[in-house]
């Protein structure tokens, strides 16, 4: 699967998605992994990635860490706000 990965700065409370493409990296899913905080396999990584668009959801990486020479694994959690901006744009509140 490909996910594309940013150096993305925000504020937590914010809605804001980044702009334009991210790098495509081809990734694994580690196993037993959850969709809301998933864990990615991932080959060529670099420790500037630190946000992650997977589907249609954002996700910010919480830790990179290296196996080994040239895989990593990104450990991420679900950016809320960010991946659900549409409904919440839409609302009535």
């Amino acid at each position: 699967m490909v996910i594309e990965a940013y150096t993305f700065s925000k504020k937590m409370n914010s809605t804001a998605q980044p702009s334009g493409s991210g790098t495509q990296l081809t990734v694994t899913l580690k196993e037993n992994t959850s969709v809301l905080n998933p864990h990615f396999l991932v080959h060529g990584y670099s420790f500037a990635h630190n946000y992650i668009k997977w589907g249609s959801r954002y996700y910010f990486v919480d830790d990179i860490v290296s196996i080994s020479n040239d895989m990593a694994e990104y450990i991420c959690r679900t950016d809320v706000l960010a991946t659900f901006k549409s409904d919440i744009a839409g609302s009535n509140m």
